[in-house]
Formats: structure tokens, C-alpha cells, sequence
């Protein structure tokens, strides 16, 4: 029969907000010494792209759209002594659990987020390390001595690679 008798239900959950998912909210890690710094359990499952976020698919519009990205924004003031700084993703969920983080880290040149909207022009690319491989180990990127200038701002960009990836949890 095509007619009859019917319900009808449809039902929401809500995910909270990732502070870190706009460059403006970036995870501060404040000034990195040797003790360095951490995030851990960290998801990009609901982030999104910014409009004009560099780096991205340009979809920043349609999260249906193939290759849509969802990054999170962390930032670090580098010390007044030269060095090397590693930024590492370690995939923190199940074995089963597999993640290709891309890494992009900028340096900041003069102010990002003056006010609620983000000008990405005042950062400038210092080096990625955009994985096409998807992977339950970690991921790093290194700013030799001669990439991190003493006592910046600079951000890192995260995001995984959307042709393969089934996972989302990770520490930084």
C-alpha cells in the first residue's frame, strides 16, 4: 500500500563549540621554554573552515562539500633564545581510530584578530607538513633555529587530510 498510518520524529544533539576551530580563539600556549606546552584530547569532528582561512579547500561555505576542511588554531610565542621547536599530533583515539594531520605553521607580522574578523594577510607561511598519509602514530613538524625568530607570534593550523582519515581525536 502506499498510504497509511505514520510517525514521525527527528531529534538533535548538540556538539559544544570548539574555541580553537577560528583563528581568532587559537589555543594560547603563551611563551614555549623548554618545559614546552601541550593540548591534549583534542577534536576536530564539528570544527569548520574560515572564509579566507589559508590553506583550506575554499568551501568555507558548504560543509557538504567534498574536501571541506576542519582545523584548529594554536599559538606560541617563541623565547629570546635561538632553537629548534617540534610540534607534534599523536593520535589519541582508538587503534581503529586513524588520522592524516596536515600541519601549517605561520608566523604573525603584525595583528591577526584586531577585531572579529581575522586578517589571514598578516601571517606569512613558514613551513608544513602536509601529511597524505593516514596513520594511528604521531606527526611533527621542526622550526630550526633559522625558521623561528626569537620572542614571535606564530600559529599552527591543524587539520587532517580528507581523503584519508576516519578519526578525529589527537593531542598537540
Amino acid at each position: 500500500a502506499d498510504v497509511g498510518n505514520f510517525s514521525f520524529t527527528l531529534s538533535h544533539s548538540s556538539n559544544a563549540l570548539i574555541s580553537n576551530d577560528m583563528i581568532c580563539g587559537a589555543t594560547n600556549w603563551g611563551t614555549v621554554t623548554a618545559a614546552g606546552a601541550s593540548s591534549l584530547n583534542q577534536n576536530n569532528q564539528c570544527a569548520t573552515e574560515e572564509c579566507g582561512e589559508p590553506s583550506v579547500s575554499g568551501n568555507c561555505n558548504d560543509v557538504t562539500a567534498i574536501g571541506y576542511d576542519k582545523t584548529l588554531w594554536y599559538r606560541f610565542t617563541t623565547n629570546a633564545a635561538r632553537g629548534t621547536y617540534t610540534i607534534t599530533v599523536a593520535n589519541n583515539g582508538s587503534p581503529a581510530d586513524i588520522i592524516a594531520p596536515s600541519l601549517t605553521v605561520y608566523r604573525q607580522n603584525s595583528t591577526v584578530c584586531p577585531a572579529s574578523t581575522p586578517n589571514f594577510s598578516n601571517l606569512t607561511l613558514v613551513k608544513q607538513n602536509l601529511n597524505l598519509a593516514a596513520s594511528n602514530n604521531a606527526q611533527s613538524v621542526s622550526l630550526n633555529c633559522w625558521e623561528a625568530e626569537p620572542n614571535k607570534t606564530y600559529y599552527v593550523q591543524i587539520d587532517g587530510n580528507d581523503l584519508n582519515e576516519t578519526g578525529n581525536n589527537f593531542n598537540v
